[in-house]
């Protein structure tokens, strides 16, 4: 569903982040079993560590109907 550039955050610095926002429809048939019935809204902050990257969750937003 999204590609989020982070090689150069993994290329840098331990504690460096980037924050990645999307706001945005996600079309009816994009999963079988969830169909959203409004605008998907988040915002991540991506942190790198030693041995990897740390995610945070900001904000999310959205209404959705299981099957």
């Amino acid at each position: 569903m999204f590609t989020l550039p982070v090689g150069d955050l993994l290329s840098s610095y331990t504690g460096d982040s980037r924050e990645f926002a999307f706001s945005g429809p996600i079309f009816d048939g994009y999963y079988d079993d969830i169909r959203f019935l409004t605008d998907l809204e988040f915002q991540i902050q991506i942190m790198t560590l030693d041995d990897g990257v740390h995610v945070t969750w900001n904000y999310l937003n959205t209404t959705v109907e299981y099957e």
